[in-house]
């Protein structure tokens, strides 16, 4: 009887343990597909195309243009995708972890984009803010990075093969 008893809780706790692995795993699955791959890559992808018009913009336009775009386009839509992340209801410890990774990495980036404003707005000539823009620029490079190695190494770990 003792040994049924023993061998009884021990199925219960692996099937515990399964299940919440199955619920971790069912939440980065939706996370991505609900979050990452649809709103998220639809403000991303508009952002990106700001930037790159505002690069194709840089070596000829007046400062004042330049800022004007950065001030109308790009700060506020590097604004709005913040707040856009930060409104995603995250109920796993795991997947908010990796959350709040990418909330760090937006932030910089708005930072890195406030700080090419300032330089804009200062005729790109002073290399204090330039030295500043480059680490800032390091810095989101860096979260970028930890929060990519994070979320692949949580789908190796719950062994996610089909995810979009």
């Amino acid at each position: 009887m003792k040994r049924t008893y023993v061998l009884l809780i021990s199925i219960v706790t692996i099937l515990l343990f399964l299940v919440g692995c199955n619920s971790t795993a069912d939440a980065i699955v939706e996370y991505n597909n609900e979050f990452l791959v649809t709103d998220l890559k639809e403000s991303d992808d508009t952002l990106e195309m700001y930037l790159t018009e505002f690069e194709n913009l840089f070596d000829h336009a007046p400062a004042d243009e330049l800022a004007t775009y950065l001030e109308e386009k790009i700060l506020p839509h590097s604004n709005d995708q913040i707040e856009l992340i930060k409104s995603v209801k995250v109920d796993n410890d795991e997947v908010l972890q990796i959350h709040e990774i990418l909330i760090q990495a937006e932030e910089k980036r708005l930072e890195v984009l406030e700080k090419q404003y300032e330089l804009v707005k200062s005729d790109r000539e002073d290399e204090n803010l330039m030295m500043e823009a480059f680490e800032l620029t390091q810095e989101y490079l860096h979260l970028v990075k930890d929060f990519e190695e994070t979320y692949e190494s949580l789908i190796e770990e719950y062994d996610i093969e089909e995810i979009d």
